[in-house]
């Protein structure tokens, strides 16, 4: 299905620049970048609403409303999609013999 969502036009002006300390039990365990996840699903709610996403192209701060909608997104699209999560984080980005064709391509194919 085809839809008039366009990255460059409907998703955030501000690169994926955002660092994410992970705790267990309020204990720091490791920190991660990016909020993939995030970035798209909220905006794909922004455009689903026919709302514009905020046009600021400085990277939020936590506790910024947007960082902290972006990354509540971002949990969101782990917990509901963690099948397809847990096979990208395990293939490279690249094909493979053992992996097969990555991530770039199973994404644009699959």
């Amino acid at each position: 299905m085809r839809v008039s969502f366009r990255p460059a036009r409907d998703g955030y002006a501000f690169t994926n620049g955002f660092t994410n300390h992970i705790k267990i039990a309020g204990l720091p365990i490791t920190d991660t970048k990016g909020r993939c996840g995030g970035m798209a699903f909220a905006a794909l709610d922004h455009w689903h609403q026919r709302l514009p996403v905020p046009a600021a192209s400085a990277l939020p701060q936590d506790g910024n409303p947007v960082a902290d909608y972006i990354y509540d997104r971002l949990i969101t699209s782990i917990v509901d999609n963690w099948p397809m999560y847990f096979q990208f984080m395990r293939t490279p980005d690249h094909p493979t013999t053992l992996n097969g064709i990555g991530v770039a391509r199973m994404t644009r194919e699959e």
